[in-house]
């Protein structure tokens, strides 16, 4: 290319992205609100039940010992038990039975505060996705 001619124009990404990330926002921001309708409903006998009680045990169970004494496994355990009976729940990671706990703590104990953080969740992790969407290029978070 000859000197004194501008460079072609790059075909690349605009320069506020193309909108892509929209409809992912969109479908998190519904869902977030579909699933925040159901926040109080009592936990029962069905998938949603079945599906958090393991997690909820731990969430308890956490607040019962602190996560430092159980280093930070999961007690699956009902009641006060001593050391040497707990039975341990090892199966996912500690965050978010963690983050439940933590806001248990400063919120109480009740169904609306056991679903806040899962219900609150899916924005922050979509956001990853939708950044990379918006502008391949950049770092995503």
């Amino acid at each position: 290319m000859p000197r004194g001619e501008p460079l072609p124009a790059h075909p690349g990404a605009q320069p506020h992205g193309n909108g892509a990330w929209r409809p992912l926002f969109v479908l998190v921001v519904a869902a977030t609100f579909v699933r925040a309708g159901f926040l109080g409903r009592p936990f029962v006998a069905d998938n949603e039940g079945t599906a958090c009680g393991p997690l909820l045990c731990v969430v308890r169970n956490y607040l019962r010992y602190g996560p430092l004494v159980t280093g930070f496994g999961g007690i699956m355990n009902a009641g006060t038990v001593p050391p040497d009976r707990w039975v341990i729940y090892a199966h996912h990671p500690p965050l978010v039975p963690l983050l439940i706990a933590g806001f248990q703590r400063i919120a109480g104990i009740s169904e609306w505060t056991a679903r806040a953080i899962p219900t609150a969740a899916p924005a922050p992790a979509a956001a990853p996705v939708a950044t990379r969407r918006a502008s391949p290029r950049r770092a995503s978070l």
